[in-house]
């Protein structure tokens, strides 16, 4: 038995350990100073010759949006299938299960979110794509720079901050990725654990609100000169192939037990007891 015990706390140290690991990595790559991939530019782009604009979505706005609207689905979602407490089920096991089963989807949807977001980052510092606003942010001196050559590598930019580095991650589209994720999440959370006799329509109604928000958000990337189409086309298929494959995947091996297991091939006892019967948290 203790054997057994010492397996299963080994067990849920690891998985909480790498759940650390890749948000910590997620969070350092947007925090600490890496410079980007330097690429060069022809003289005659039009592509990276438009005015710096400001954000119509803010990153702030951004991430308020991914975040806040997937949380309240969940937690309401969530508090609806938990209304009434089971016959044989104490008021500590119901309020434990709730609180597990809210877990268990934060969990899912932040481990997923990490993982894109690592994933969009890590491509962004590869790539090194200019921003169509960047000649407006570089401010390269022209009168120096040998055009004849095609494409031009040995320059220097006059501009200088924070929006210069910037303007080096446009590919792909941090923004459309990000929402891309959280509605694509939010839609196929509310596919699953939305019942018709709970909600009808509204469940379509919030589905179709939050891919109208991706796609808003998209758009005004291209509109506010931040990215080109093909950069917020390709963080919307990431962002969203991510939500699909958490959703889908990881979510199916939380079902199933299978994330749940020892090395020995048994099931971890996450369950609430009553005075006749044993219920998995899982068949919750």
């Amino acid at each position: 038995m203790a054997k057994r015990t010492t397996a299963e706390i080994a067990h849920i140290v690891v998985n909480v350990v790498c759940f650390v690991i890749v948000l910590l990595l997620a969070a350092l790559c947007e925090t600490i100073h890496i410079e980007p991939f330097k690429r060069g530019f022809f003289c005659d782009d039009d592509t990276i010759r438009y005015p710096y604009n400001e954000d119509t979505v803010s990153v702030g706005l951004a991430f308020a949006l991914g975040f806040v609207i997937p949380i309240l689905c969940i937690l309401v979602c969530e508090w609806i299938k938990h209304t009434s407490r089971r016959e044989d089920e104490t008021k500590l096991h119901y309020y434990g299960r709730f609180f597990w089963t809210l877990c268990v989807e934060f969990g899912i949807f932040l481990f997923g979110g990490a993982l894109c977001q690592l994933c969009v980052s890590i491509i962004k510092l590869t790539v090194g794509r200019l921003r169509p606003h960047f000649i407006a942010v570089c401010n390269p001196d022209f009168s120096i720079i040998n055009c004849s050559v095609g494409y031009v590598t040995n320059f220097v930019c006059r501009g200088s901050g924070p929006q210069l580095r910037e303007a080096r991650l446009s590919f792909p589209s941090g923004h459309s990725s990000y929402i891309g994720y959280t509605m694509m999440f939010t839609v196929l959370y509310l596919h699953v654990k939305a019942e018709r006799r709970h909600c009808g329509l509204v469940k379509h109604v919030i589905q179709f609100g939050a891919a109208m928000t991706a796609v808003y958000v998209c758009v005004s990337r291209v509109a506010d000169n931040k990215h080109h189409y093909s950069d917020v086309l390709s963080g919307l298929f990431i962002g969203a192939l991510f939500g699909a494959l958490v959703k889908i995947i990881l979510a199916t091996h939380w079902k199933s037990g299978s994330l749940l297991k020892t090395s020995s091939g048994d099931v971890l006892p996450l369950r609430y007891k009553s005075s006749e019967t044993i219920h998995t948290i899982n068949n919750a």
